[in-house]
């Protein structure tokens, strides 16, 4: 949960900046972050689905798909609304 938190305060910051930064770098560096913790949760750690059952990488795959598509979107609106707003 922190990390999708970190995620939604770089978007803030990205959207307030207007430009391509150091933002932008580290949240696409913390989406990969994510990818790989849950990467290493589920093959090391044992991790768990939601209902409280054994994950597989199935499911990290489908972690993976949504976190991108997510990511890609917040991003896409980071940089997106300011372009609209100006013009």
């Amino acid at each position: 949960m922190g990390g999708n938190l970190a995620l939604l305060m770089l978007a803030v910051f990205i959207f307030q900046k207007k430009t391509f930064s150091a933002f932008d770098i580290a949240f696409w560096a913390i989406v990969a972050g994510l990818i790989l913790i849950r990467y290493i949760d589920i093959t090391r750690l044992k991790g768990l689905t939601s209902n409280n059952e054994p994950a597989t990488l199935k499911h990290w795959r489908i972690y993976v798909v949504k976190l991108l598509a997510a990511s890609a979107a917040l991003w896409g609106l980071a940089h997106g609304i300011p372009y609209l707003i100006s013009h």
